[in-house]
């Protein structure tokens, strides 16, 4: 959850800085059709920044951005319905939002509907799509999705076990700050899988 949070301000200072117009205008250009203002507005609504938070209003705007094949709009209102934020989880929603977002070239949303596939959660379970999924995100630098990836190499889960490809994995998503594979690195260290 803190990681959506964290998206959702880059994006309402992305936003903001960029336009550099005051609330009022943003609102104003909301209305008149600008998907990157419809953005700022549902951050707005849905961190309560300039406007009472509201999250009903937040989804309002992400759904008329989104309509619009706003990339991050897409991103985000895909988090909100499989996370059931506001609104009640529905992650087939979530996933053909994913799809269109991933489809525009956003590794995040890549990533997220790995995941679905790999679980069968609101698509049909498909863990060679996962992979194949997980292998873009990766390939595209997308670090929790080369956590994933060097995960499922070193064990042998769903792909061929490939150690030394799934330690590379490990180390560069570990030399770029991700947690999980910096503990995963140990815990293989101890367990004398790599040698």
């Amino acid at each position: 959850m803190h990681k959506y949070f964290l998206i959702f301000l880059t994006i309402l200072s992305f936003s903001s800085s960029l336009y550099a117009f005051s609330d009022a205008e943003i609102i104003e250009r909301a209305k008149q059709g600008y998907a990157e203002d419809q953005l700022t507005l549902a951050v707005m609504y849905k961190e309560g920044v300039g406007v009472q938070k509201n999250m009903a209003e937040a989804i309002k705007w992400f759904e008329k951005a989104a309509n619009q094949e706003n990339t991050d709009a897409l991103f985000m209102l895909g988090a909100i319905y499989q996370n059931g934020m506001g609104v009640s989880v529905n992650l087939n929603k979530a996933a053909n939002l994913y799809q269109k977002a991933s489809n525009k070239g956003d590794i995040a949303a890549t990533r997220e509907l790995a995941t679905m596939y790999l679980f069968g959660n609101g698509v049909v379970k498909n863990p060679a799509k996962a992979v194949s999924l997980f292998t873009q995100a990766a390939n595209k630098g997308d670090i929790t999705a080369q956590t994933k990836l060097g995960l499922m190499y070193v064990r042998g889960i769903i792909v061929k076990q490939d150690i030394t490809k799934g330690m590379s994995l490990l180390r560069s998503s570990a030399l770029k700050g991700d947690k999980d594979a910096l503990y995963l690195i140990e815990k293989y260290n101890k367990e004398n899988i790599v040698k």
